[in-house]
């Protein structure tokens, strides 16, 4: 499901939102989209991407938004008053560890969408 414009607070159901009000770049949820499996973890429920479009329309998202786009909503969001409280900002290299992390999900996404397989998601 590709949304245009518009979504809940609630934004486990989205796969991408396309130009998010932020700064034009998709909002990709490569993480909370799927369907459950039945199984939770600490951090929330199993889920599960179907081969081919879901996969692939999460990947196409994320390389849409680019390292680059990445680079500047940490940034941005690290310069904020509040910013979200589970990220070390005081740590200095927190925008490196977290951009190669991203480059571990794309790279995840493309091995996937290449091999035409499901993806398991959850995090631990």
């Amino acid at each position: 499901m590709i949304v245009e414009k518009g979504y809940k607070k609630d934004f486990l159901p989205f796969i991408v939102i396309k130009n998010s009000a932020w700064d034009g770049l998709p909002l990709v949820n490569a993480f909370g989209a799927g369907k459950e499996i039945g199984y939770e973890t600490g951090y929330g429920p199993i889920r599960y991407l179907e081969p081919g479009d879901e996969v692939e329309q999460i990947l196409d998202g994320l390389l849409e938004l680019s390292q680059e786009g990445f680079q500047n909503r940490f940034i941005r969001e690290s310069q904020k008053p509040e910013p979200i409280p589970w990220i070390d900002w005081s740590d200095e290299e927190m925008l490196e560890w977290m951009t190669d992390y991203y480059n571990e999900i794309v790279d995840y996404y493309q091995s996937a969408a290449r091999q035409n397989k499901a993806l398991l998601l959850y995090l631990t």
